[in-house]
């Protein structure tokens, strides 16, 4: 990668990092917890294959939908929804009480600039505790974990997220990357089950 462009790459994701850390302290999350997230955004981002401003693009997508959810008490009151922004396309998982809410919120993703597709993973039940979210949290962290170790996989190209013990893998990869990511996580303790949402490179 050439000086110029990672300059730029770093810069943007700083900014990026300060604005999730600004959303983070307006909704009360823990300082250290936003600190950590950035410092791991840094390592992901400067070996991104997206272009620059696909990256501030998905940002821009994860908070605007944040927003409107938190700003619709039918949407933000016993529900959790969560939503990850890749490459345009946009990952919705976590619980809602019926098949109604569920298409909504779906449909004002797909309104929103720039979103190309929905990956809908919501399911119709109650939401998870906070024991459970924060053993999705520790899934996640034993995924990245097996990855980094594992032999031939780029693992800093591939975005991990689980929820109620299902992972979901996102990132330009091409189908080898793909299979060996998904041969690790299937292999983590506590891992229910495995979605892969890749794009598939030559490379």
């Amino acid at each position: 990668m050439k000086k110029n462009q990672l300059s730029r790459k770093i810069l943007l994701t700083s900014s990026l990092i300060l604005t999730a850390f600004l959303s983070a302290n307006l909704q009360g999350c823990v300082i250290l917890a936003a600190a950590g997230a950035g410092a791991a955004t840094t390592a992901v981002v400067v070996h991104d294959k997206r272009p620059l401003q696909t990256i501030a693009d998905d940002q821009n997508i994860e908070l605007t939908a944040n927003h409107k959810i938190s700003e619709n008490p039918n949407w933000s009151q016993n529900n959790h929804i969560v939503t990850v922004g890749f490459n345009h396309a946009v990952l919705l998982i976590g619980q809602v009480p019926d098949q109604n809410t569920r298409s909504q919120i779906e449909s004002m993703v797909q309104s929103l600039p720039k979103v190309t597709r929905i990956y809908n993973q919501l399911e119709i039940s109650s939401p998870t505790t906070t024991e459970a979210r924060a053993n999705d949290t520790w899934i996640t962290t034993k995924v990245k974990s097996e990855m980094l170790a594992a032999k031939d996989l780029h693992s800093i190209e591939i975005k991990v997220v689980t929820e109620n013990g299902t992972v979901y893998l996102l990132g330009m990869v091409n189908h080898h990357q793909a299979q060996l990511a998904e041969d690790v996580a299937r292999r983590v303790s506590g891992v229910n089950r495995v979605v892969t949402l890749f794009e598939y490179t030559m490379v």
